[in-house]
């Protein structure tokens, strides 16, 4: 080798690697989630899960709500879209813990990229995911009497309080899923707190149908205030803004010291 090949070789040797920007990063990483959900079913999946569960819940319980004059697929459907949110949730965890156990955390690691912009990716995939549950399910609920019957804003605000609620949980979830050995498994535990936050709020049945002494957790967990929120701006009722946005606040704000704790684990690793 010449003096001049190796003096080369150093400069090159020496010189800082160039920082990708992070809207170049965030576009190739979103655009790889969004592609991996298509080719796995992911996508299709938050289509025809939410579907099942509402036809599930509304055929046995919607002639009892009908015969005391109560629209059951006005009352349902917010529930069956939150549920589609937790669910989006879990596998936001599995997606996570694929990543971290197949060697992709650590490759994407190596790379001059802020170590939250994967996370961001994978967000904004739930947030993706999320948007074609709650459109699918409302189409579909159209059938047996949904309908958006408030002001656009409000229409709007229906969909937003759904894709809070599901990027809220979808980044605690992919925190866990990121720094869990066994995120598979962890994501089917996860389906406990699913079941008893759907059967224990008043998605399904009014808050005075359960016992007395659990009456005030009913009406105060966070599916119920997002659901009687949703259900009030899909009528254009008023709505109770405290409550939800109380939650939603609260939410968010630990889901993102969730996704700040793992991005600090996955650097220390």
């Amino acid at each position: 080798m010449t003096i001049s090949a190796e003096r080369t070789a150093v400069r090159r040797e020496a010189a800082p690697r160039t920082s990708v920007g992070w809207s170049t990063a965030y576009a190739v990483l979103t655009r790889r989630s969004l592609d991996s959900s298509i080719r796995t079913g992911l996508l299709f999946f938050a289509i025809g899960s939410p579907i099942v569960f509402f036809t599930c819940f509304y055929v046995p319980l919607h002639s009892r709500f009908e015969r005391s004059g109560v629209d059951y697929a006005q009352y349902v459907a917010p529930l069956v879209i939150l549920q589609a949110a937790m669910f989006v949730a879990i596998i936001s965890c599995e997606i996570a813990g694929d990543e971290a156990t197949g060697g992709m955390r650590e490759r994407l690691s190596s790379l001059p990229i802020s170590r939250l912009t994967p996370a961001a990716a994978r967000m904004t995939n739930a947030v993706v995911r999320m948007s074609v549950s709650a459109v699918s399910v409302s189409l579909y609920a159209c059938v047996f009497g949904f309908r958006l019957r408030g002001s656009i804003v409000e229409s709007i605000g229906f969909f937003a309080l759904a894709i809070v609620f599901a990027l809220a949980l979808s980044m605690m979830a992919d925190a866990l899923g990121s720094v869990a050995t066994h995120a598979e498994s962890v994501g089917q535990m996860l389906m406990i707190p699913q079941l008893l936050l759907v059967m224990c709020s008043t998605g399904l049945v009014p808050a005075n149908a359960f016992p007395g002494w659990i009456e005030p957790v009913v009406r105060n967990q966070p599916v119920s205030v997002f659901a009687e929120a949703m259900r009030a701006l899909s009528t254009g009722a008023d709505v109770q803004t405290g409550p939800v946005v109380g939650w939603s606040v609260g939410l968010l704000a630990v889901g993102a010291l969730c996704s700040a704790l793992a991005a600090r684990k996955g650097e220390q690793r």
